[in-house]
């Protein structure tokens, strides 16, 4: 016979059924011997027994009064004694029904692990004290979260089965309880949770749509933007004019004229008023603004005839253009002028009692910071015909948060170079005029953002939440060679040319080297050097022009970059490196991260691997194929190329963001 009770008192929930895993079901087998069995509360599926052995008794055909026959040769008793239904009258009608000598097999749910938080759950002494009286009890084992325990009948009760739970169990299961009720109470807040997630996910649907339409809502304004700008073009016009009118009468009028301030003057209200002249002391008209005006007059006239398709304006914050200084804004002003392409360089001056500079090229034109200001209505709004507008901001300074704009509207393509960390250069008291929120401003507005070394780029990436190009800087093809042959001494000679200031040029470094090797001679060529005493085999040159360079790198035999390590050269690509390969120097420098890959250059991490490895870079060859293709893909040249291709892909796709609102008349 093949039949089951469904708990212990067959009016139980015979739904509550808990599958028996591999571990015990094996261990079931095991633990009951052939013959008759007697099932009680529910066969799990699958059921453990092998069909040849057993054979299972239904418990409805056995009488349920206490003076029942034994009849059974053993018994499995699966998850039916329940604390809460008196398992002791249980236990003691098995015991009535299985044979003296036969087997009993039980298995019950460890603890509250049934999810039962109102009655007490079994626990290995309580079950043991249950069934003791009745059972020869074997140690009970835990298996698949169960209890198991297998016991012989006595031939006489040893006393009467009782179920209760010792103090450490009652404490045991006050905290089972309390972890039941945590579940439960976790397992309701996930579903809440979900309800919560499903109700943001129906409303971030509903802006999403909301936001389509509002896109297609601000299609059609731009459109009727397009058609009333036309109609503003007249008005606007005659009102410059008239302004112009105005500023000119007014100069002309005057006996004593007030300056825009320059880098060195005192800063202008935020009304955007003038500072006024100290009183009593009216000055005459400077001579250099009306030459001022006549060479940009002169200038804008060249710039429509030029060759070049091209016309820049490089907002710059160096020094005018010369040869000693030759930074990243000169040098890409140079290709362009080599290229007959017209560019307007701003310069920074201390003071406007700094004499105008000259240059030969009359397509440059180079207007001193405090003047800039004036001339870039004028500038700005000129018509060149059909040449390319490009507008370059070398640095954030704030005259770019109020010019960006319109020359954006005037079909400026406008692109903001970092070619430093303005902010790092700002900490050490070099970059007064920096302001983060016009930084932001400008690389986030710009139609390009680009930065000349992998780390600064990251940086502005971060800062204006776009895409930033890496342009790092280049080898000016011009820069001359030596006269002669490279000839490198005995002892050696270690060479730098660049900025001596103490602000990055790790001074300390350069010192520490000159004392470890004191046969080596040390020339150091640039400028802003400190005053302090130096060891006797630094020799400081000055201000060399690039030939006399060239001819004195000719007993070189090895070139430093020692700049100070920090945030402020992690972000810098050295121009310098470029023309020590092109000379063909081996390069030791300190650490910046952009020029490790760079062919003929050690970088180093700390002073000590810099001293260390001085002396085993002297004299060493700079590999000239490797070198000589490299420095091909790094010229100037190819960095005003990756310049109009990226304003290029501009004109074509047109702007983003809400400098799109202003359209291009390219």
């Amino acid at each position: 016979m093949l039949a089951t009770g469904a708990n212990q008192s067959d009016n139980g929930d015979p739904g509550r059924k808990w599958a028996v895993g591999g571990d015990l079901r094996r261990w079931i087998i095991e633990h009951l011997p052939s013959g008759s069995v007697l099932l009680l509360g529910g066969a799990a599926s699958p059921f453990p027994l092998n069909a040849p052995d057993h054979t299972v008794v239904d418990m409805r055909h056995l009488a349920s009064t206490a003076d029942t026959a034994a009849t059974v040769d053993h018994a499995w008793v699966n998850d039916a004694l329940d604390p809460a239904k008196d398992p002791a009258t249980v236990v003691q009608r098995v015991f009535q029904t299985i044979k003296p000598g036969g087997t009993l097999v039980v298995t019950v749910p460890f603890g509250l692990s049934r999810g039962v938080s109102d009655t007490p759950g079994f626990y290995l002494g309580s079950l043991r004290r249950l069934l003791e009286p009745l059972f020869e009890i074997a140690e009970p084992e835990l298996i698949d979260g169960q209890i198991a325990v297998a016991g012989v009948r006595r031939q006489q009760p040893a006393g009467v089965p009782v179920f209760s739970l010792d103090p450490e169990e009652t404490a045991f299961s006050g905290l089972d309880r309390r972890l039941n009720e945590r579940l439960r109470l976790e397992a309701l807040e996930n579903v809440h949770a979900a309800a919560r997630y499903a109700a943001a996910k129906t409303e971030v649907e509903g802006l999403q749509a909301e936001l389509k339409t509002t896109k297609g809502d601000l299609v059609a304004v731009r459109r009727k933007l397009a058609m009333i700008r036309p109609l503003l073009a007249a008005p606007l016009a005659v009102v410059r004019g008239g302004r112009r009118l105005k500023r000119g009468a007014a100069r002309r009028g005057r006996v004593a004229v007030t300056f825009m301030r320059g880098a060195g003057a005192p800063a202008q209200r935020a009304t955007g008023q003038r500072v006024p002249a100290a009183a009593g002391k009216a000055t005459a008209p400077p001579n250099w603004r009306e030459t001022l005006v006549q060479d940009f007059n002169t200038w804008l006239r060249a710039a429509r005839d030029a060759e070049g398709d091209e016309i820049v304006v490089m907002f710059s914050g160096t020094t005018f253009v010369q040869e000693h200084r030759g930074n990243r804004p000169i040098r890409l002003t140079n290709v362009y002028l080599r290229r007959k392409c017209p560019v307007f360089f701003n310069y920074y001056r201390s003071n406007y009692k700094q004499p105008l500079p000259e240059h030969p090229d009359e397509l440059l034109f180079q207007s001193p910071i405090d003047a800039t200001p004036e001339l870039f209505d004028a500038l700005l709004t000129a018509d060149f015909g059909d040449k390319k507008k490009i507008f370059y901001a070398s640095f954030p300074h704030e005259l770019m948060v109020r010019h960006l704009t319109v020359a954006a509207m005037h079909g400026w393509v406008t692109v903001y170079d970092a070619r430093d960390d303005w902010e790092e250069f700002a900490k050490v008291g070099m970059a007064k005029w920096y302001h983060p929120g016009y930084e932001r401003y400008v690389a986030s507005h710009a139609d390009i953002a680009t930065a000349v070394s992998r780390p600064l780029a990251r940086k502005m990436s971060a800062i204006a939440d776009r895409e930033v190009h890496v342009v790092a800087n280049a080898l000016d093809t011009r820069f001359p060679q030596a006269s002669r042959s490279t000839e490198p001494t005995w002892p050696p000679v270690i060479g730098y040319f660049g900025h001596l200031t103490d602000k990055w040029f790790d001074w300390p470094l350069v010192i520490a080297a000159a004392e470890r090797y004191p046969g080596y001679t040390f020339e150091l060529a640039g400028h802003q050097q400190p005053e302090m005493e130096y060891p006797p085999n630094i020799k400081l040159l000055g201000l060399v022009g690039h030939q006399d360079l060239a001819d004195r790198s000719r007993t070189w035999s090895l070139a430093l970059i020692p700049f100070k390590n920090g945030p402020l050269a992690d972000s810098v690509d050295p121009i310098k490196v470029y023309e020590y390969l092109h000379l063909r120097l081996p390069v030791l420098a300190t650490y910046f991260p952009q020029c490790r890959e760079y062919p003929g250059t050690t970088i180093t991490e700390g002073r000590e691997e810099f001293l260390e490895l001085l002396p085993r870079l002297v004299g060493t060859v700079v590999p000239e194929k490797e070198t000589a293709e490299w420095l091909t893909h790094n010229t100037w040249e190819r960095r005003v190329d990756r310049y109009s291709e990226l304003a290029d892909e501009v004109r074509a796709r047109g702007r983003d963001g809400v400098m799109a609102l202003l359209g291009a008349k390219w």
